[in-house]
């Protein structure tokens, strides 16, 4: 799976985006319990000094990545220049990454980046970081005919692990010599 071409494949679909809840045009995989979209988190940045590693980027990540994606497109941005800017947009976006902050400062994070603060790796220090997700696109469990933002593991045999195990290893081995920060004992 070529990155370049799912972006090309999705990007009038991005370009007209409005609302997170019409998203079954970006549908990629359909696994009955499982849905995965399609949102341009496919940046990868082969210097990071660290991976930030979650499950999936769920509703209120996939929401503001194609938001920002929509607005560089609009702007004139490049396909390369778009999955590369808004990626420090949507990833780990909302309520949870004032925790995160907090949480890697208070580990010593920032100390062994040498920078003030964890948040600058959202913002003018994203040269040291590559933040990505066990499944890379956002992820739904389908309970009750509705989907709701996964959580659970992610179990090999799996289609879920059959689609996500070669992307995160091509992430990975992108930036060998970086250090993986898993969130959570699922990742």
């Amino acid at each position: 799976m070529k990155t370049k071409t799912l972006f090309a494949t999705y990007g009038s679909v991005i370009a007209s985006f409005k609302d997170v809840k019409d998203r079954q045009n970006l549908l990629l995989e359909d696994f009955g319990e499982e849905r995965i979209y399609y949102a341009p988190f496919d940046y990868v940045n082969p210097k990071a000094r660290l991976f930030i590693v979650g499950i999936t980027p769920g509703e209120v990540q996939m929401n503001n990545m194609l938001v920002e994606a929509a607005r560089l497109i609009h702007q004139g941005f490049s396909d390369e220049d778009v999955l590369k800017r808004c990626k420090a947009v949507g990833s780990f976006s909302g309520p949870m990454r004032k925790n995160l902050v907090e949480l890697m400062d208070e580990a010593g994070i920032a100390e062994f980046l040498d920078i003030k603060t964890t948040a600058q790796l959202f913002s003018d220090k994203q040269d040291l970081v590559n933040l990505t997700s066990c499944i890379r696109y956002p992820t739904f469990t389908i309970k009750n005919d509705k989907e709701t933002n996964f959580n659970a593991e992610i179990k090999q045999g799996t289609k879920l692990f059959e689609f996500a195990a070669p992307l995160t290893l091509e992430e990975l081995n992108k930036a060998p010599n970086a250090v993986l920060l898993p969130l959570g004992p699922k990742v």
